[in-house]
């Protein structure tokens, strides 16, 4: 691969420290750090203030980090200056700032591509979930609605898009000629489970013993995790015998351990904060879970899914447009519709009757994670790239 200069303008929050050091999500320094891996040249990243609080971050010595970072203000456009040495640019596709004219992207010397996670109608799903009046939705529909029509454009005119997700591919993948599909996952082939770990699992769920459930992320409305209490509500009504387990921090957070208590489920229903993703989360999603319940709602690429693939855990979620494409493509799990409490708590309960069933989706599931994972997805990208800057 010929050395080409590539600059990233990444959405990635950062906040500024005293004695040149910068906070940074943990999760986007591995991404960056496997762009370093598969690209031959120099790279700077692109991120702008304004952050104030990093849920997942880490304090990092700017000079210290592998790769040249620059921060932009807010609401910084992407400019020639910013381009001005650079070879080939990835620019995101989700950022009004990043969108240019294709006037813009014709008289720039740098080959322009975008990358894409949600699509138009993930952005109005979420917007109609927010907590703001009908007026205020209204408005901001309207003006994602004119923003979408920038977006497409700007896809039209670049030099290459990079999708991730099904719904990204299947709804822009046709408007650039040197599009791709790749499926976003922090999961590298050491952190998949070994076959003494299934085998394990499959005693466990063969031998008729309690049903393991778990579920991790924001525990945020957007995320669904407003439906997780009242699925085990049902599956304790039924005389389920289960245990589940919550990882996650959010605005939801008090109102579930109130939820719990309520309901009378402290016996079956833990509420953990969040952990450290590869030290805590995956060697005890490996061990220790049979199912993954997911009520995300609406269908961007949540990770999660191919995350919990990698740990031997099928997935049962509710039947949004990424779910439902991942879950035929890898057989690693279970699409529920209505995505309702009701309808999810029916689904778990007839899994737990054909537990051969979710013996074989766990093995499908892990299969199809280690043909996608981390170092092969970002090996894609890096090639898609270095082919667009020659």
């Amino acid at each position: 691969m010929a050395s080409h200069r590539l600059a990233l303008f990444v959405t990635a929050p950062v906040i500024e420290l005293p004695g040149n050091k910068v906070v940074l999500d943990k999760k986007f320094v591995r991404g960056i750090e496997a762009h370093l891996e598969y690209w031959n040249g120099p790279l700077r990243c692109f991120l702008r203030r304004g952050a104030r609080e990093i849920p997942f971050g880490q304090a990092f010595k700017s000079d210290a980090l592998g790769f040249d970072l620059s921060l932009l203000e807010p609401n910084h456009r992407v400019t020639d200056t910013c381009l001005a040495n650079f070879d080939v640019a990835l620019l995101s596709g989700d950022s009004t700032a990043d969108l240019l004219s294709p006037t813009s992207i014709a008289l720039s010397r740098c080959r322009l591509a975008y990358g894409i996670e949600y699509t138009h109608q993930t952005r109005q799903r979420i917007n109609q979930l927010e907590s703001i009046g009908s007026m205020r939705k209204a408005v901001r529909a309207l003006r994602i609605a004119m923003t979408e029509m920038r977006r497409r454009s700007a896809f039209r005119h670049a030099a290459g898009l990079q999708c991730n997700g099904y719904p990204a591919h299947e709804v822009y993948g046709s408007l650039n000629a040197r599009s791709m599909l790749y499926l976003d996952s922090r999961a590298l082939p050491e952190m998949m489970a070994t076959e003494k770990e299934m085998y394990a699992r499959e005693r466990w769920l063969l031998s008729g013993k309690s049903l393991r459930l778990v579920h991790s992320g924001r525990l945020e409305p957007t995320k669904g995790a407003h439906q997780l209490v009242p699925i085990a509500h049902r599956l304790k009504k039924a005389g389920l015998n289960f245990t589940f387990d919550i990882y996650g921090a959010g605005s939801l957070a008090g109102l579930i351990s109130d939820a719990i208590r309520a309901h009378h489920l402290s016996d079956a229903v833990r509420l953990h904060p969040s952990v450290d993703y590869v030290r805590e989360l995956v060697p005890t999603m490996r061990r220790s879970y049979d199912l993954f319940v997911s009520a995300h709602l609406q269908s961007d690429p949540s990770c999660t899914y191919l995350e919990s693939l990698a740990c031997g855990v099928p997935v049962v979620g509710h039947c949004n447009q990424m779910w439902r494409s991942l879950s035929e493509a890898s057989g690693g799990g279970f699409a529920v519709s209505p995505a309702t409490p009701a309808a999810m708590a029916e689904m778990i309960l007839d899994l737990n009757s054909r537990r051969w069933a979710v013996v074989e989706a766990a093995r499908r599931g892990l299969a199809f994670a280690k043909r996608h994972n981390f170092a092969s997805q970002f090996r894609l990208r890096m090639e898609h790239l270095a082919d667009l800057a020659r």
